[in-house]
Parts: C-alpha cells; sequence; structure tokens
C-alpha cells in the first residue's frame, strides 16, 4: 500500500507515537512472587487510603487453586481490594489482583485476562504486564519488583523506564527472596530502591504532586531553552555525545523524570543539582539511552528479511563473507538473533558460508553486556525453545549464546552522528532508533547506510520509521515490514557536521559543508598535468583526476571503487604501504622510481599521496598522485625486471643468470603453492576434527539444558506452593486467633451456651 512523505514524517514526528496516552489515573503495577505477601503486607501499612493512584497486584500463583489472595489483602489493606474480572475498568485508590492461572494485560484503561493454557515454563506473568502497562500508559505507569526468586518483572520494568515511567525495586536487605529485585536492579533501569514501606511514602509523595506525571509537554523545562542548553553541554562534555539534534521532546521527558527522581521542581535546580553531582550527568545519559530491545522482535520481519536475504545470497561467492551492521543493538539481543537467523538461512543443508556481524552503539555499557551475551531467563518467553536449546546454553545466571554465534558477532562503540560507516556490507539493521533523531541527523544516517551497503544491499528499519519518499538512496522491497534495497545512486559520505545550536563559546569548530573540488584544486595548484585519484581513508575512491587509463587495471568481480583493487597489480602494494604510512604520519608521504610494465616496454612512475587537512572529526580524505618519470629499456617477455638493452647486448652471461634467476624464482612460486595445497588440507582435516568435537559438545549441551529445565520447572512450582504456602500461613493464623477468642469467651462466661 503506497504512502505519502507526510504520512513517513508524522510516523518520524515524536517517539511518543509509540506510547498510546490513555486517559485517566496513573498505575501501579506491583509484581511479586515467593515471599511477596509478607512484602506487600508492610507495603499496605504504610500506604495511605487516598494516593490518586490505582494498584495492580501481580504474584506467582498455583494455577490447579483458586487464590485466596484478594481475601486475605482485604483485611490488611487501607483501599477496596478486588480480584480482577475480565474487562475491569481501572479506577482511582483501587487495588486489583490477579486471579490464579490467568495472564493479565492492560490496554485503554481496561484489564485484560486471557486463560494461562500451556504457558511456557518458567512462566514469566509480571513481565507480560508491565509490558502492557509501558504501553497504554507511557509516563504515567509506574512499575515495582518485590521479593521473588528468578527475574520475572526485570524486562517490563525495563519497559517502563524506557517510556519514562516511574520504577521501584525492593532493596535486598528488606526481602525475603532478593532474586527478583536484585534483577530489575541489575538492568540499570531502577528509579528508587527501597524498603517496601518507604516504596509506599513515595508513591504516596508521587501521587500528591501533580507535576510528577505530567506528560513531557508540560513539564517545565520545556520553557527553559537555555537551561536545556546547559544541560545538554554537561551531557555531550561528559559523553562524547551531542544530544542537541536529537528529539527534543523525547530528551525533556528523561530530564523531567530524572528531576521527579532528585525531588526537584526547577530545571535551574536540577542544573545545579548536575553541576554538583558529576555523577548525575552519565544517571541522566544512560537514561536517554533506555531502549526497549528482545530476541527476534517482531518475529514476522525476520521472517520476511529472511526471504530477501536467501535471493540476495545466492548470488554471492562461495569466498564471500556476509556482512552485517547493526546500528544502535543495545545490549545485542538484535545482533544475536540475525546471526541466529543467517547461521539458518546461509549455513543450513550443508552450507559454509561466512557470517560476520558488527553490533555498534553509543553505551558502552550496554555494549559489555552484548558482549558477555548472557540474558536471563525470560527470554524462554521471546525465543522458540527449538532455537533456546541449539544457540543457548543454560548457566546459572541465565542464558548464554553458544560461542560458534558470538564469535561471527563484533561491538564496538559507534556514533552514527559523527563516526565513518562500515563498509562492503550486504545487510544493515536500524530499528527504532531514528525515531530519537530529528530530520538533519535521519538525512545523514541514510546517506552513511547507502555508503556502506554494497550494490543491492538491504536496509531493515523499525516497524516505526521509514526512508523519505523524496530519497532516491532506497528503493522498498517490503513496506509492511520496512525492508528497503540499496539504490544504483551515487554515494558520497556528507562530510557535514550538523550544526549544534550551542552557545558559540561551547561550541566545536565545524565545517558548513566541504567543497572536494576546492579542496583538491588548492592542494595540487602548482602542480602541472596532474593523473591520480582522492580516496577515503577506506582506499575507496571519491574523485579522479586527469588521465588514469593507464595506471587502472580492475581486478575481475564484483564492481568495486576501492583504489587498492582498482590499479594495476604491480602498484597496488606499495599504494597501500603509502596511504597507510601517510596516515600514521599525517603527512605527504611519496616514493620514486616505480616500475609500470606493459607489453615489452616499461616505465618509472612517482607515486606521492597527500592527506587533506578538513576540520569535519573523523573524516580523512586523501591525494594519490602519479607522475611519469620516463620510459626505461625494453623488459624480457614476461615481464620481468627489464635490464639495460647495452648490457643484455654485450653479456650474454648476464642475460642467463637472468633467466636462471627466473626459473628459481617460479620454482619457489610452485613450492610455496604446493605448501599452501597442503595446509589448506590440514585446515580441512582440522575443521572436520572440530565439527565431531563440536558435535560431542551439542550433545552434552543438550542433556545440560534438559537439567536446566528441569530444574527451572522444580524452581516454578516451588515459587508457587510457597505462594500457596503463605496463604495457608496466614489462614491457619487468622483461625488461631478466631479459636482462641472463643475459647477466651468460653472460659469468659458462666452461662451455659447452646450451639
Amino acid at each position: 500500500m503506497e504512502h505519502t512523505q507526510e504520512e513517513d514524517t508524522s510516523q518520524l514526528a515524536d517517539v511518543d507515537h509509540q506510547i498510546a496516552k490513555t486517559p485517566g489515573v496513573a498505575v501501579v503495577g506491583i509484581g511479586a512472587s515467593a515471599g511477596g505477601l509478607d512484602a506487600i503486607s508492610q507495603f499496605f501499612a504504610a500506604l495511605p487510603a487516598d494516593t490518586g493512584l490505582a494498584f495492580v497486584f501481580v504474584q506467582h500463583l498455583d494455577p490447579t487453586r483458586d487464590s485466596q489472595l484478594s481475601e486475605i489483602l482485604r483485611k490488611i489493606s487501607p483501599i477496596p481490594v478486588t480480584e480482577v474480572c475480565d474487562e475491569a475498568v481501572v479506577e482511582a485508590n483501587h487495588f486489583y489482583v490477579i486471579p490464579s492461572n490467568k495472564e493479565l494485560t492492560v490496554k485503554e484503561g481496561v484489564l485484560r485476562l486471557r486463560p494461562r493454557g500451556e504457558a511456557p515454563t518458567p512462566w514469566f506473568p509480571i513481565n507480560a504486564f508491565m509490558a502492557s502497562l509501558a504501553e497504554a500508559y507511557g509516563s504515567r505507569a509506574i512499575a515495582v519488583v518485590l521479593s521473588g526468586t528468578g527475574a520475572d518483572g526485570a524486562e517490563g520494568l525495563k519497559a517502563v523506564k524506557a517510556a519514562c515511567g516511574i520504577t521501584f525495586a525492593q532493596s535486598e536487605g528488606t526481602a525475603r527472596f532478593s532474586g527478583m529485585p536484585l534483577s530489575a536492579i541489575g538492568t540499570g533501569a531502577v528509579d528508587f530502591v527501597l524498603s517496601p514501606q518507604e516504596i509506599a511514602a513515595e508513591l504516596a509523595r508521587i501521587g500528591r504532586d501533580p507535576a510528577a506525571l505530567r506528560e513531557s509537554a508540560d513539564f517545565p523545562v520545556a520553557g527553559k531553552d537555555d537551561v536545556l542548553r546547559k544541560i545538554l553541554a554537561l551531557l555531550r562534555s561528559a559523553s562524547q555525545v551531542d544530544f542537541v539534534n536529537y528529539k527534543q521532546s523525547t530528551v525533556r521527558r528523561r530530564i523531567g523524570r530524572r528531576m521527579v527522581v532528585h525531588k526537584l521542581e526547577d530545571p535551574a535546580a536540577y542544573l545545579e543539582y548536575m553541576e554538583r553531582h558529576p555523577g548525575e550527568v552519565m544517571e541522566l545519559f544512560r537514561d536517554i539511552l533506555i531502549h526497549v530491545t528482545s530476541f527476534f522482535r517482531e518475529p514476522e520481519s525476520f521472517e520476511a528479511l529472511m526471504e530477501h536475504v536467501q535471493v540476495y545470497a545466492e548470488k554471492l561467492r562461495p569466498d564471500e563473507i556476509f556482512r552485517v551492521w547493526v546500528a544502535g543493538c543495545a545490549t545485542g539481543e538484535e545482533v544475536y538473533s540475525l546471526a541466529i537467523c543467517l547461521d539458518e538461512v546461509l549455513r543450513g543443508g550443508g552450507r559454509r558460508a561466512q557470517i560476520q556481524l558488527f553490533g555498534t552503539d553509543i553505551s558502552e555499557l550496554a555494549l559489555q553486556k552484548a558482549r558477555r551475551a548472557i540474558y536471563p531467563d525470560a527470554i524462554a518467553a521471546d525465543v522458540p525453545p527449538v532455537r533456546l536449546s541449539r544457540y543457548f546454553v543454560k548457566l546459572d545466571e541465565g542464558y548464554q549464546v553458544v560461542k560458534s554465534i558470538r564469535e561471527a558477532c563484533v561491538f564496538a562503540r559507534h556514533d552514527l552522528t559523527i563516526d565513518p560507516p562500515f563498509s562492503r556490507l550486504d545487510l544493515i539493521s536500524c530499528r527504532n532508533v531514528l525515531i530519537y533523531m530529528g530530520a538533519p541527523l535521519q538525512q545523514r544516517v541514510f546517506s552513511l547506510f547507502h555508503y556502506g551497503l554494497k550494490r543491492g544491499g538491504t536496509l531493515m528499519l523499525g516497524s516505526a520509521e521509514a526512508v523519505p519518499a523524496t530519497s532516491d538512496y532506497f528503493i522498498p522491497l517490503n513496506r509492511e515490514h520496512k525492508i528497503f534495497r540499496k539504490n544504483a545512486a551515487p554515494s558520497l559520505v556528507p562530510a557535514i557536521r550538523v550544526p549544534s545550536t550551542l552557545p558559540s563559546h561551547e561550541a566545536e569548530p565545524v565545517t558548513a559543508g566541504l567543497d572536494l573540488q576546492s579542496l583538491v584544486q588548492k592542494t595540487i595548484h602548482n602542480k602541472f598535468a596532474v593523473d591520480g585519484a582522492l580516496v577515503r581513508r577506506d582506499m575507496q575512491i571519491v574523485m579522479f583526476l586527469g588521465h588514469m587509463g593507464q595506471y587502472l587495471d580492475p581486478a575481475p568481480g564484483t564492481a568495486n571503487l576501492n583504489l587498492v583493487r582498482m590499479v594495476r597489480e604491480e602498484l597496488a602494494f606499495k599504494i597501500q604501504g603509502l596511504v597507510l604510512s601517510a596516515i600514521e604520519k599525517n603527512a605527504p608521504i611519496r616514493e620514486e622510481g616505480l616500475i609500470l610494465s606493459r607489453g615489452e616496454e616499461s616505465r618509472r612512475v612517482d607515486v606521492e599521496v597527500i592527506p587533506l587537512p578538513t576540520n569535519v572529526p573523523g573524516e580523512l580524505y586523501l591525494l594519490v598522485l602519479f607522475e611519469g618519470a620516463g620510459t626505461t629499456a625494453a623488459t624480457t617477455g614476461d615481464g620481468s625486471v627489464p635490464v639495460s638493452q647495452e648490457v643484455a647486448e654485450n653479456s650474454g652471461q648476464l642475460q642467463q643468470r637472468l633467466h636462471e634467476l627466473e626459473r628459481d624464482l617460479q620454482q619457489a612460486r610452485a613450492h610455496l603453492r604446493s605448501i599452501a595445497e597442503e595446509h589448506e588440507a590440514s585446515v580441512e582435516e582440522l575443521r572436520a576434527s572440530n565439527e565431531e568435537v563440536r558435535s560431542s559438545n551439542e550433545e552434552l549441551q543438550s542433556t545440560n539444558e534438559e537439567l536446566g529445565t528441569t530444574k527451572e520447572e522444580l524452581q516454578s512450582v516451588n515459587e508457587e506452593l510457597t505462594t500457596l504456602n503463605e496463604e495457608l500461613k496466614t489462614k491457619n493464623a487468622e483461625l488461631g486467633s478466631t479459636n482462641d477468642d472463643l475459647k477466651n469467651l468460653f472460659s469468659a462466661a458462666n452461662l451455659p451456651v447452646v450451639m
């Protein structure tokens, strides 16, 4: 279905379009497991009756028994407690409890139930509810994780944080079981770590403060542009990332949330707080970068992408590596998801295609998690069981991606706004990153992607993103799943850093534009009839000068503008060395007397490499100039190093010696070729042995995973039994109290009683 550029622009207008604005009350989602009844009792003891908030309590319950939880909580709660029924409308100052054997979500202010059914074990009902809470309520969602074992609630709390909601976790010292709170804290997305009583007091404060739950446009930061610029300057100084050209609504919402955490109402006071507490600058930086990601997000998109990849990969040579760049990879789930899909498509059926994936992000903390490749048990809800058993190893702390997939993935810090792109790529995935950027940055990023992809390469965007209809960089392959193919239009990475709107005394020097032609002419103004090429740091040709036909001999295969592959074989090695030396020394490098042979004749060539100065960070251009120095004497028939004609005629012995040396050289080359073939055979044998070892390892891994699954099932059942035991203990305590009352009544009354 066709759509206009205006539709694309409206999609990208603000990240807030992802979050439905459900009107009405703010909702507190509370998750707990083993030990949760004790924690929620302490919570209620400190909670006032009129907070203006709605509360929804999700706990791991035994699916085979009706829960008595709501009945127990009614006796200790200062507000009405209701067991959720389907289509219940959320109201302020009400407490809702999940029934047993149900999954709970919220949408448009209505609580929705569905049967647990054949849900996987372990089950993650807290994550499911909090994710729906984040989507429905955005900045008016509040997440609380209390006592429990395992990691349920961590990913859901992270989703609430990404939607600019407020997050809490119970402190380790006050939790009977600290597994769930510690997992939540480990995400880096928790605003407050408090005891249950302190959480209740803080929620009461937030409920009484109208500013705490306002939408982004109402935050006082919006009218304080000078303060905002100074805050962004502090951010840039500490993180080396300039957020000026990111979506300002998102940045302001994050700043507003940090003000709520520190109980500050005035942006100037928050700026002063940042100046006095340098650690807060990085906390804000991490908050801005929190994005929700998961394995195989939108599975239909992966299936559609792999269909195109399979067709594209059929054109690759057997020795080519399929190269992928995942820009804005966060903690790596997207990278490993693509690696797994590519392994199935390109390596399945006995094929041995090589794959290489580059995951980049501006958050070093996120990249550290990606490199470890260890993820919580909750990924079992996103990863199909077959893939989970084949591509993951069960550890005590979660699941780790298998070594063969980890080795294919490289993670590095990279800023799309200033750093040069990767090149010779077959696929780029950049999902839900562009929505955080302004239009100038988006345009630059699209040009980077176009430059980095091979001819016919594929670009995959997020569900809320699209290439502008006026762009000639990409053509759509699948509009529904946002898959595009590189257009054949010429690409040139813009050497322009998007101008900053920070005050002039804080701004770095930038170039309003870079006229390459003028820069080249200025450099070679004193040279006559120059032949050469202008290249980038990665040897890609940007511009030809003069007549280059006598120096070029493109290598067979896919067309490539890499200078080393374009020049004649005699010059390639020397030119590569000269360019590397010029980059290292940042000074012109010259080599004279290189021999260029053509038929029976040869000529000497002088080569000079000149780095071009620019003010653009990360950009480097080099002039590679060729100067003919005259023709030498005729060469031998096979193009070997020429001997002077006079010497050749007058000295038969020298000529004979030359032929002997050439024969020895040919024999040495043949011997080297033989050694190389033997080496390849040895490598093949080692590969076969390695595959046998890997097969044995997979069998052991399968056994280990079965044991891990059994352990998880026992843990899940144990949590449900613990919850049931807590309910029975409470009931038993009530019966004991009632029995004591009756005994006291009978002992105090002297009258006969008939029942």
